[in-house]
């Protein structure tokens, strides 16, 4: 049986190659991925720290952060500019690629694998919890891109991170972010949108926040915040971009 699928596996390919969603090129037997070719991944520009989720300031450590009521930083992996991270974005949340997933999980890996070693964080496993999507969008999508993300970090990352979907939740259906007209519509929009019902799952731990992108980082804030409130020790808001 397993040697049927593979062949099979290689009929389809030969028949509908996978190309790379980005410059269209065909993923050969040497890509890392079957999303996005090797060039285009490794042309994706990297960050190398934190910042503060509250005002966008460069953070050095998680525990000197300027707004240390919220505790709670931003690590994105890279800018939404990256024509290669807008793709597979576009292809993982609007076209249903979930391979898409697996490179930015990358990119967020060897981000947390630079910067949690000298961020001050209490030890491993950090709980790791995607941003969650209320039941109804994500029963019309079909899937949620943050858990897929998450999913595929905490594989990347055994032993390091636990993956705790539920341990945040969406309590109300709001309006996508996009249609929201500034960054105080997006406040509201999300206001009392989270809630943990397990407190005793993150008192006093380090929680890493997992998401596609960061825009204004308004979704990103008010889940810190409930995380915060449930006696989250620190949280870390890790996203492939930054926009």
């Amino acid at each position: 049986m397993v040697g049927t699928g593979i062949f099979l596996g290689a009929v389809l390919n030969a028949l509908f190659p996978r190309r790379c969603v980005a410059c269209g090129s065909k993923i050969g037997a040497g890509d890392r991925f079957t999303s996005v070719c090797n060039r285009c991944f490794a042309g994706i520009p990297r960050t190398t720290h934190l910042v503060c989720l509250t005002c966008g300031r460069r953070a050095i450590a998680l525990r000197s952060v300027c707004h240390p009521r919220l505790g709670a930083t931003l690590a994105a992996a890279t800018g939404y500019a990256a024509p290669a991270v807008q793709a597979l974005v576009k292809a993982l949340k609007y076209e249903g690629r979930r391979d898409a997933a697996l490179p930015l999980a990358t990119l967020i890996k060897e981000q947390l694998a630079l910067l949690l070693p000298v961020t001050g964080a209490p030890r491993a496993p950090f709980p790791l919890v995607p941003v969650p999507l209320h039941r109804s969008r994500e029963r019309t999508r079909g899937f949620n891109q943050s858990f897929l993300i998450a999913d595929a970090l905490g594989r990347l990352l055994p032993g390091a991170v636990a993956i705790a979907p539920g341990l945040l939740l969406r309590e109300r259906r709001t309006v996508s972010q996009t249609e929201c007209a500034d960054r105080l519509a997006r406040e509201r929009n999300v206001a009392g949108g989270f809630a943990v019902p397990n407190p005793e799952r993150v008192r006093g731990k380090t929680v890493i926040l997992v998401d596609d992108v960061c825009t204004s980082g308004a979704t990103a804030r008010e889940a810190a915040r409930e995380l915060r409130k449930a006696g989250a020790a620190v949280v870390i808001a890790a996203t492939a971009a930054r926009a």
